[in-house]
């Protein structure tokens, strides 16, 4: 075989080669990292943990509904509170349609199962979005989740122990120095409540 017949080769084609490997090896992709799951196990999955979450809190509010009474009655302490402070024996809550009590006592309960069962649906939801997530990401959350929990659990204390009691107290007073007579729902005051506890949660979470 003469010089002329044997195979040319691009000078660069080697150590081009070697570079594009020695890049992938130094910035690897980070797609590639991540589970891949189609779209019908992402729906199982997801189908799944709701499951399990539903599940957990209808358990929650089973157990709670053998406590209704005394959930109950510490829901509707800073009322009577009130009532107390402004001298108002007979003032008492009421209810204007049938089973109102009742249907209050289940939102009550169900309210607190979901409470109770929070870490079972947090870590359902975590599971199910942490598969999407980066690692520098989940290191993210898994430090401002938890600050975030405890922000939301002091912003509904502080409903219940200053603005609840505080602000029932004044209207509560302000109609008996009005010579109004004050009567509040069953209904109206537990949504009251509920907006109250789950708006300052929601507020404290602003910082």
């Amino acid at each position: 075989m003469t010089p002329a017949d044997e195979p040319v080769h691009a000078p660069d084609e080697e150590s081009a080669a070697k570079a594009v490997e020695k890049r992938a090896f130094i910035d690897p992709d980070p797609d590639a990292e991540l589970p891949r799951m189609t779209l019908v196990e992402h729906l199982e999955e997801l189908r799944r943990r709701l499951f399990i979450s539903i599940l957990a809190v209808l358990a929650g509010m089973f157990i709670a509904f053998f406590f209704h009474q005394q959930l109950f009655e510490f829901i509707t302490a800073p009322f009577y509170a009130a009532v107390a402070d402004a001298g108002l024996k007979d003032l008492t809550l009421i209810e204007t349609e049938p089973g109102e009590s009742f249907f209050q006592t289940l939102k009550i309960c169900f309210i607190a199962g979901l409470v109770f069962t929070a870490p079972v649906v947090l870590w359902q939801m975590w599971g199910f979005v942490a598969a999407g997530l980066y690692p520098h990401e989940q290191k993210y959350v898994r430090y401002f989740f938890p600050i975030s929990l405890l922000l939301f659990a002091f912003g509904i204390v502080c409903a219940y122990v200053i603005l609840i009691p505080f602000g029932f107290r004044f209207l509560v007073s302000w109609g008996a120095n009005m010579e109004v007579l004050t009567q509040y729902k069953i209904e109206s005051y537990i949504s009251t409540c509920v907006t109250l506890v789950f708006g300052m949660g929601f507020v404290f979470e602003l910082p």
